[in-house]
């Protein structure tokens, strides 16, 4: 049985945006994470965005798309996505793609925020 998706946001300090999704990240929620990306960036322009995958359970290819796409966002807008605290399922996922290229990853949540 598929458990449910979510994502918060939080804005830790100012100008950094943190949105945590937990659960499922693919073709069926991928959606979800940018239409609360657009929502937040709208309300709260913020020049960082960190997304944090520790509750990532699984990571698919709709899922890599969209955080290529919060990528593309935030370079238009003059800001940029950092990817922290992937799960192991994620981080295998970023590791294989080398995403790290493209996207930085940090190991914590704390390091990224302070960054």
């Amino acid at each position: 049985m598929r458990k449910a998706f979510a994502v918060t946001t939080a804005v830790p300090v100012p100008g950094v945006l943190v949105l945590t999704p937990v659960g499922e990240l693919d073709l069926q929620t991928a959606g979800e994470l940018r239409k609360v990306y657009d929502r937040e960036v709208d309300a709260v322009p913020c020049p960082r965005v960190v997304v944090d995958l520790a509750g990532v359970e699984f990571l698919g290819s709709a899922g890599v798309a969209v955080l290529l796409d919060l990528g593309d966002a935030a370079r238009a807008r003059g800001g940029r996505i950092v990817l922290a605290a992937p799960s192991a399922a994620a981080r295998r996922v970023l590791g294989l793609l080398r995403l790290e290229r493209v996207l930085p990853v940090r190991d914590t949540l704390d390091e990224t925020i302070g960054a």
